[in-house]
């Protein structure tokens, strides 16, 4: 099985912090469309 992606990894990926990561990935708080489409696109 590959090593699967840390938030910091994603945080790191797309330029933002592993806390706007963890609100985009468990729907919390609102995030510009933007910034949830950056992590988002890091994460595939």
């Amino acid at each position: 099985m590959a090593n699967r992606p840390t938030i910091a990894d994603l945080a790191r990926a797309a330029g933002v912090s592993t806390a706007t990561v963890d609100r985009v990935l468990n729907g919390r708080l609102s995030v510009r469309a933007e910034t949830a489409r950056k992590v988002q696109d890091a994460a595939r």
